[in-house]
């Protein structure tokens, strides 16, 4: 089965001038986190008060914590964190940036045969997942590991590919790739009509 690139996404519908950055040690990093993912949960935000109930201000603003409500990704976000670190030692990236996620979440048993079969994978056993935990989830829980280390803000990540397959070495393959726009001849047309669809940044 054919799966759309990073590429072929970006450049749907797009001229020639509109291109994901190629591979250089500047802008891409690619690396597999082994390990069972985890989803986020929902965040809760709560305001920092001191002993007497007052509020902790920081520059005219209160200071506030956010808690994971999602049970056991802890020892997960460690490890995608531990990986990333291993893979990317530049700053943090503060540019629109792409990612392309696969998450590889272990077979069930009745995908296999019985008695002496019972290692065998089915021919009919399915290649992609389609139940709980869903991509939204566990896409949260490593960009929240990966915030700070691989990008400044997940805000930044502007083209998303994320997928859940089923696999015999579970973990999460992920590459990051900034999105950059050859402005030389669009500049004129492409502007005009409603700007670059990515615009050209260096990364910090």
């Amino acid at each position: 089965m054919n799966l759309p690139t990073l590429n072929q996404v970006a450049t749907a519908g797009m001229t020639p001038n509109h291109v994901l950055a190629q591979p250089d040690n500047n802008d891409i990093v690619s690396f597999f986190v082994p390990g069972l993912p985890r989803p986020g949960g929902s965040k809760t935000a709560t305001l920092i008060r001191r002993k007497g109930g007052e509020i902790v201000m920081k520059n005219g603003r209160p200071l506030i914590t956010t808690r994971d409500d999602a049970k056991g990704n802890k020892e997960w976000k460690a490890q995608v964190a531990y990986f990333a670190n291993t893979h990317y030692q530049g700053q943090p990236l503060d540019c629109p940036l792409a990612i392309e996620v696969t998450f590889v979440m272990p077979r069930l048993k009745g995908h296999f045969g019985s008695g002496k079969n019972a290692n065998v994978l089915k021919a009919n056993a399915p290649a992609f997942h389609t139940v709980k935990p869903d991509c939204t989830k566990l896409l949260r829980a490593a960009e929240d590991a990966l915030t700070g280390i691989l990008w400044r803000d997940d805000a930044a990540i502007s083209l998303q590919i994320v997928r859940k397959v089923y696999g015999d070495r579970t973990g999460m393959h992920i590459t990051v790739r900034t999105l950059l726009c050859d402005l030389k001849t669009a500049a004129g047309e492409a502007q005009a009509e409603a700007g670059p669809l990515f615009e050209r940044e260096a990364c910090a």
